[in-house]
């Protein structure tokens, strides 16, 4: 990873779009049920390097040769909250599974 930065694990809260009716209903059956909450966990990938403008893109692997997989981008005014849950410098002598 040449120029990765020092990775962070981060947990995003954020409100997404969601159907709101499974099927023809009235306007007047219509209720506001609140946001739909949704938790994502991830590296993440600031646009400095590569993530997208306006957005809070996580990536679930990331490659010794600077490859990603399974990388999401949530729009920056879905998000709620961001929480840095540890650097890649603490993961590095974290016992995580036991033998």
């Amino acid at each position: 990873m040449s120029d990765t930065p020092d990775l962070v694990l981060v947990r995003v809260e954020w409100h997404d779009a969601h159907v709101g009716t499974d099927g023809w209903v009235s306007k007047d059956e219509l209720e506001d049920d609140g946001p739909y909450v949704v938790h994502s966990c991830g590296f993440l990938l600031t646009e400095e390097h590569g993530g997208k403008a306006g957005h809070i893109t996580l990536v679930m692997s990331w490659s010794n040769d600077d490859m990603l997989h399974s990388v999401s981008h949530i729009p920056s005014q879905m998000v709620r909250k961001i929480e840095i849950l540890a650097r890649s410098h603490e993961l590095g002598n974290a016992a995580l599974f036991s033998a």
